[in-house]
C-alpha cells in the first residue's frame, strides 16, 4: 500500500510492547520525576495535615462463666464492648456527646482479645492524653454495662429459679403431708402401696427441688464471682509513637504513588498517542527515507544576533550541514533546494543558514529564502521587513527574499513547465536576484488549509525535518502529499530527536539500501540508521 494511502492508526500498530512503554517513560523522565515529587509532597502533607491518631491502650480481666465456653464468651464481651451503648456512655464520661459523633467515636477505637480471658481496648485521638482519657472511660464504661446486664440475667435467672423451687417446695410439703396421713391408716397392703408410690413421687421432687435451690445459689455465685473478679488488669498507657517512621512511611506511600502515577500518565499518553517517532514509520509516512537521525540539539538556542553563528554550531548540526549538501541537486544554472520544516522551525532555520555560510565562503553567491509562518530564518538574521535585500552571516553577503506577511503562497523565481496553478508572477527584483545566485536555499512550513502549489517554484528538490514525537502521523502524512501535489521532488528527510533505542532502519520497504547507495555524494556521511 502506497504510504500516501495509509492512515495515522497503521502507523501506531505494533508499538504497544514492553519496549516501546520503556522507551517512553526514559523519554519523559523529567515528568515521571515531577509527578513521583508531586506524590512525595502530597504524602507528607497529608501526615502534616492530618497525622495519625496518638494511642492509648488498657487491659481488662474478664471471669468467665465456667459453664461456658471461654472462647464464645469472650467474643461476645467484644462485641459487647463495640456497641454503640457503652460508646456512647463513655462518651458522655467524656462529655463528647455535643461535639463527636457515636458513629466517628466507633471509628476512633479498637478491641480484640489475646486470650480468652483478656480483652484489649485501643483508642486514638488527636493528643497522648486525650488517648489515655479515651481508653480508660471505655474500660469504665464497658464493665459498667457488663456488670449492669450480668446482674439485669442474675435476676431474671434467679427470679425464674425461684418461682419454680417455690412450686416444687409445695408439692413436697404437700406431699409430707399426704404420706403423713396414709402413715397413721391401718396397715394393709392398699396402705403399704399407696404409702410407697407416694414416697417415691415426694423423693423425685424433693431431688429436683435441691437441685434447683442448687442452681439458684450456684448461679448467684457465678455472676457474682464474674463481678467481683472482672476487672482492669493494666491502667490505661499512651503506646510508643515513631516520629521518624511513621513520617517516612507517609512519604515512602507518597513517593510509590506518585511513581505508579506518572508511570501511568506517561503509558496512557504513550498508548493513545499517534505521534511518530521511529525511523519506519516516518519513512513509510513520508514515502522516502531518512536520510539522517540525529539527538536533541542541546545548543541550537545559543544563536542571537549578539552571538555569532558558531556559538550554535556542533556535532550534530554540522552533521545536518553536510546531508543537505550531499542533497544539493546536480544541475546547470542556479541550485534550488528547500527544506520543509514540519514542527520545529529554529534547528531548519540554522542548518540553512550553516549551509548558506559554508557555501558563501566557497565562494558562491547564495540566496536565503524564508517562507516559514515564524520568519524563522529572518529572525536570526536580523532582517524584519520583506522583499529582496542583501544581509551578512559572519560576514559574508548573501541574498535573504522574505515576501508579504500576508502572501501565503508566494510564487518563486524558479521556472516549471507547466507553470503551478494559482500561481502568480514573479517580481523582477526576486529574479533577478536569482538569476545572479548560484544557490537558492528555501526554508519553509506548509499550511494544508492552503496547499502548497507554490513549492515547486522555490526548489528542484525537497527534504523534510522533523522532530520526533512532536508531528501526528495525519500532520506528517499531510505534508508528504503536499509536496508530492506541488510537484516538487521530495528525495529524503531528516529526524530530529531521535530514540536512542529506535533499531529500524528507516528506509522504505522497496528499496531497503540502494537509495543511499545510489547516492556517492552522501556515501561519505553518516546516514538512516548508521546516524544516531
Amino acid at each position: 500500500m502506497p504510504a500516501g494511502e495509509r492512515t495515522s492508526t497503521e502507523f501506531a500498530l505494533g508499538l504497544a510492547s514492553l519496549p516501546f512503554l520503556g522507551s517512553a517513560i526514559r523519554r519523559r523522565a523529567k515528568l515521571v520525576l515531577a509527578i513521583t515529587a508531586v506524590g512525595l509532597l502530597a504524602g507528607a502533607a497529608v501526615y502534616l495535615v492530618a497525622p495519625p491518631p496518638y494511642q492509648a491502650s488498657t487491659s481488662l480481666y474478664l471471669y468467665q462463666n465456667p459453664t461456658e465456653n471461654p472462647i464464645e464468651a469472650m467474643q461476645t464481651d467484644v462485641a459487647l464492648a463495640q456497641t454503640r451503648t457503652v460508646a456512647f456512655n463513655a462518651m458522655a464520661k467524656l462529655g463528647l456527646t455535643g461535639t463527636e459523633t457515636v458513629t466517628k467515636f466507633l471509628g476512633s477505637y479498637t478491641v480484640t482479645a489475646p486470650t480468652d480471658r483478656v480483652m484489649q481496648i485501643t483508642a486514638g485521638a488527636p493528643s497522648s492524653a486525650e488517648a489515655i482519657k479515651r481508653a480508660t472511660a471505655l474500660a469504665s464504661a464497658f464493665l459498667k454495662y457488663l456488670f449492669s446486664e450480668l446482674q439485669t440475667q442474675k435476676s431474671l435467672v434467679v427470679g425464674a429459679l425461684s418461682g419454680k423451687i417455690a412450686i416444687y417446695q409445695h408439692q413436697v410439703n404437700s406431699l409430707s403431708a399426704y404420706i403423713a396421713k396414709v402413715k397413721a391408716e391401718p396397715k394393709s397392703s392398699q396402705q403399704k402401696a399407696t404409702l410407697a408410690h407416694y414416697q417415691k413421687l415426694w423423693t423425685t421432687n424433693d431431688k429436683t427441688l435441691v437441685a434447683l435451690q442448687k442452681s439458684s445459689q450456684g448461679y448467684g455465685i457465678t455472676i457474682t464471682e464474674m463481678i467481683a473478679s472482672s476487672k482492669v488488669l493494666d491502667a490505661a498507657a499512651a503506646l510508643p509513637q515513631s516520629h521518624v517512621r511513621i513520617p517516612a512511611e507517609y512519604a515512602a506511600a507518597g513517593l510509590f504513588a506518585g511513581l505508579a502515577a506518572g508511570f501511568g500518565v506517561v503509558a496512557i499518553g504513550a498508548l493513545a498517542s499517534d505521534r511518530l517517532r521511529r525511523r519506519d514509520d516516518v519513512a513509510r509516512a513520508l514515502g522516502v527515507p531518512v536520510q539522517l537521525s540525529i539527538g536533541r540539539l542541546q545548543q541550537r538556542r545559543l544563536f542571537r544576533r549578539s552571538r555569532s553563528l558558531a556559538a550554535a554550531q556542533n556535532r550534530d548540526l554540522h552533521r545536518i550541514v553536510a546531508i543537505l549538501r550531499a542533497s544539493l541537486p546536480q544541475r546547470r544554472g542556479p541550485i534550488a533546494m528547500a527544506v520543509v520544516a514540519v514542527d520545529d522551525t529554529e534547528v531548519p532555520a540554522l542548518a540553512v543558514l550553516s549551509l548558506a555560510l559554508a557555501k558563501a565562503r566557497s565562494g558562491s553567491q547564495v540566496m536565503i529564502a524564508d517562507l516559514t509562518a515564524d520568519r524563522a530564518a529572518a529572525r536570526l538574521l536580523g532582517v524584519s521587513s520583506s522583499g529582496v535585500r542583501m544581509s551578512t552571516i559572519e560576514g559574508q553577503q548573501v541574498i535573504v527574499a522574505m515576501p508579504e506577511a500576508g502572501d501565503v503562497t508566494p510564487a518563486g523565481p524558479v521556472r516549471q513547465s507547466p507553470p503551478p496553478p494559482r500561481t502568480r508572477p514573479v517580481g523582477p527584483a526576486l529574479e533577478a536576484a536569482y538569476e545572479s545566485a548560484d544557490l537558492l536555499i528555501t526554508v519553509a512550513t506548509l499550511d494544508p488549509s492552503v496547499g502548497a502549489d507554490h513549492l515547486a517554484t522555490w526548489a528542484h528538490s525537497v527534504i523534510v525535518m522533523l522532530t520526533a514525537g512532536r508531528s501526528s502521523a495525519t500532520k506528517v502524512l499531510a505534508t508528504g502529499e503536499l509536496i508530492k501535489l506541488s510537484g516538487a521532488p521530495l528525495t529524503s528527510a531528516i529526524l530530529l530527536g531521535a530514540d536512542k533505542k529506535d533499531d529500524s532502519l528507516g528506509a522504505l520497504p522497496s528499496q531497503p539500501a540502494r537509495h543511499r547507495a545510489d547516492r556517492p555524494q552522501a556515501a561519505a556521511q553518516p546516514t538512516g540508521a548508521a546516524s544516531r
